[in-house]
Formats: structure tokens, C-alpha cells, sequence
């Protein structure tokens, strides 16, 4: 299902919101990594943000080799994404955005949020990702997808089950099996990483 969001979004700009700090950067990274290759292969245009300053130098660092254009800091948590909800998509058609929490818009960054196709969450926080499709989700038509820790399979789960997300990627495990399905040329660091925490599990038991 992720998969088949990604190549829908082909040529429409992508959102991705990277909401994890360094700490959890050993599994979210490959995701992120993955997609971002995927996004570019597709002709998609990448716009950045991030409600953490954290996160902000976690994607300045992931974002470095491709031609993204940064949206930044994102304040207010849900009522800063409720507004950037309504910047997107249709919303943007019926009432174009100027402001964003105190950020002001320019016109071309104005139309570049109109024109997003897809929104990607990259987090491992139970708040970020609940925020983001309860404040974004539900006030935008646009498709939202997210890609979590393995420890928050069962928080995006239900999300899936009731169509509020149109797709989700959990993990390590789940990544190297959505690299060899859908991306099989692409460098990434996912298998190298999951056999080393396949190791350290054997060892453990």
C-alpha cells in the first residue's frame, strides 16, 4: 500500500516529515534513505519539514545528496499542523496560504504546498505520529503514509485498519522487505543494519 501511494504521488511534490531525533536514527534512517531514492527515481520534488529541532538536523544530514527544498520548523504541534493541514491540497485552492505559525510564505513556496500529492511521516514518537494524522490527516485530502519504529507497528495499525493513513512501513524487517519488493537497485544500509540486529537477538536468546 505504501508502495502503491509513493508511485501514485509520481511527478506531484512529497512532504516529508522527518519527527525523530539522532537516538532512533539507527532504524529510521534506511527508511527514510529507501524513500527518499524511491521519491527521486519517481520525479517527485521533496519538500522537508519538521516540528523538532531535532529533527530539522536529522534532515538537513539524510537530505544532503538530493535536491529537496526545505519548508523547516514547524512550532506549535498540533495546532501547527491543523494550520499546515489547511495549506495543502484543495484547501490551498479554495483559501492559498501567506503565513504558516509565524513563518511567512512566499508565493512559490505558496503553490509548492498546493501542489503536494503525498505526505511521508518518518517518526518514533506515539504524539508526532498521532498529531500528524489526526491535525493533517483528517484536515486534508492529500494521501498520508508513515514510516515508524518497529515499537509503533501497533499504534499505526488501526490507523491502516479505519483508511486514516494509506499506508505504513514499521521497522528494519519491514524495510529490507520493501527494499528487495519494490526497490532492489537501491544503496542502503538496511540489510547490513537488520542482520546485526537479527545477531544481537540470537546472541541475546
Amino acid at each position: 500500500a505504501l508502495n502503491t501511494a509513493v508511485s501514485n504521488a509520481a511527478g506531484k511534490t512529497v512532504l516529508v516529515a522527518f519527527e525523530y531525533s539522532p537516538a532512533l536514527a539507527g532504524e529510521l534512517d534506511p527508511e527514510a534513505e529507501m524513500l527518499l531514492a524511491q521519491l527521486t527515481a519517481n520525479g517527485s520534488p521533496i519538500l522537508v519539514t519538521s516540528q523538532y529541532v531535532a529533527g530539522t538536523a536529522v534532515a538537513e544530514k539524510i537530505t544532503a545528496p538530493y535536491d529537496i527544498t526545505m519548508l523547516g520548523f514547524i512550532p506549535g504541534e498540533a495546532m501547527g499542523l491543523r494550520q499546515l493541514g489547511n495549506c495543502l491540497g484543495a484547501n490551498a485552492l479554495v483559501s492559498p496560504c501567506t503565513s504558516l505559525r509565524n513563518l511567512t510564505l512566499d508565493a512559490e513556496l505558496a503553490n509548492t504546498l498546493t501542489d503536494v500529492g503525498l505526505v511521508i511521516v518518518l517518526t518514533g514518537e506515539r504524539s508526532s505520529l498521532v498529531n500528524w494524522i489526526e491535525q493533517v490527516g483528517v484536515s486534508s485530502d492529500v494521501p498520508l503514509v508513515v514510516g515508524t519504529t518497529q515499537a509503533l507497528e501497533s499504534v499505526a495499525v488501526p490507523y491502516y485498519a479505519s483508511a486514516q493513513i494509506t499506508g505504513y512501513l514499521e521497522g528494519l524487517p519491514a524495510t529490507v522487505a520493501y527494499q528487495q519488493a519494490y526497490t532492489p537497485l537501491a544503496d542502503s544500509s538496511a540489510e547490513a543494519l537488520y542482520g546485526a540486529q537479527s545477531l544481537v537477538l540470537l546472541v541475546t536468546a
